[in-house]
């Protein structure tokens, strides 16, 4: 999660990161012509204002809440999720990293494999959340006949975890590690299945659209006919309507913000996560290095140290 300094009450009038104005800005924008187009109209024909009035208006602005309402909580929900995974996905690294230390001081080479893998599942689960080369982000930490055997792979990520599992599997009947200690290692690695599927369902189960079209439709007909309602009130002279910005379908901008919000969240996580699975030789190999995105100094360096 980013802090930042809590903003002042003059920033807050101003303060647009973080917010969803530049999103519903051309909606608030239609609402305010309307609104002056109505109140234009009623000073001029104000005979046919004369029979509407707002209280149906009322009965919709009350439905229309409760679906906002109920789609914002949706939304948040998901972000939180979101959350939660990534959160036990730095739990799993970090005890695959414990037990490794504890349990593997006399394999080196295999405690090194496993925990270079784990980066690779971490770059390559990011990966396929945010639509990028799944196998390319995790090729550089693998060898390279791992690497080829992923790279093949339906999915990648899960491949990555399979692999895990095998080299475990033959460090077991190669008697470097004893039957007794084999269920600590394969925990976190089942740990980091069970987030991967969780964020899998996530990105791949969206809010139903039939509800989405529903919440949009009704708070585009209430925006549009509410000034034309509040025009007809002539119990003073009929002004502009202020633009509504709870009715400019917030909750399409909610759900991006949720998402853009998330997407910084997964960056710090894979960067705690990097930062706890560093091993003395966790440098990619040269000749297949990955592409640093840019801010990610420090995470190199994490990995280096």
């Amino acid at each position: 999660m980013i802090l930042r300094p809590r903003p002042t009450t003059w920033q807050l009038l101003y303060l647009m990161r973080g917010s969803i104005l530049p999103l519903v800005a051309p909606r608030l924008l239609f609402v305010g012509a309307v609104a002056c187009l109505a109140s234009w109209f009623a000073q001029r024909q104000p005979h046919v204002f004369a029979q509407i009035t707002v209280a149906p208006f009322t009965l919709i602005g009350i439905a229309l809440s409760l679906f906002l309402g109920f789609r914002n909580s949706a939304c948040h929900e998901r972000w939180w999720e979101g959350r939660k995974q990534w959160g036990a996905l730095l739990v799993h690294t970090r005890a695959l990293a414990r037990q490794t230390d504890a349990l593997l001081a006399q394999a080196p080479t295999l405690r090194t494999e496993l925990l270079r893998a784990a980066i690779g599942f971490t770059h390559a689960l990011n990966a396929r959340l945010r639509g990028g080369q799944t196998a390319a982000a995790a090729a550089p930490w693998l060898p390279d006949e791992a690497a080829a055997a992923i790279a093949a792979a339906p999915n990648p990520t899960d491949a990555v975890l399979g692999w895990m599992s095998r080299r475990l599997g033959q460090a077991l009947h190669d008697q470097q590690v004893h039957p007794l200690l084999y269920p600590s290692l394969a925990a976190p690695v089942a740990g980091l299945g069970e987030v991967q599927a969780a964020c899998e369902r996530i990105h791949g189960t969206p809010l139903p659209f039939a509800y989405t079209l529903l919440l949009h439709r009704t708070a585009l007909l209430f925006c549009t006919l509410l000034p034309f309602g509040l025009a007809g009130d002539r119990a003073c002279p009929p002004l502009p309507s202020r633009p509504r910005r709870p009715c400019a379908c917030p909750g399409q901008g909610s759900g991006r913000e949720w998402t853009s919000v998330h997407d910084r969240a997964m960056t710090q996580s894979r960067v705690r996560a990097r930062a706890a699975l560093r091993v003395g030789a966790a440098r990619p190999p040269s000749s297949r290095r990955a592409a640093w995105p840019d801010g990610h100094s420090s995470l190199r360096h994490a990995t280096q140290t």
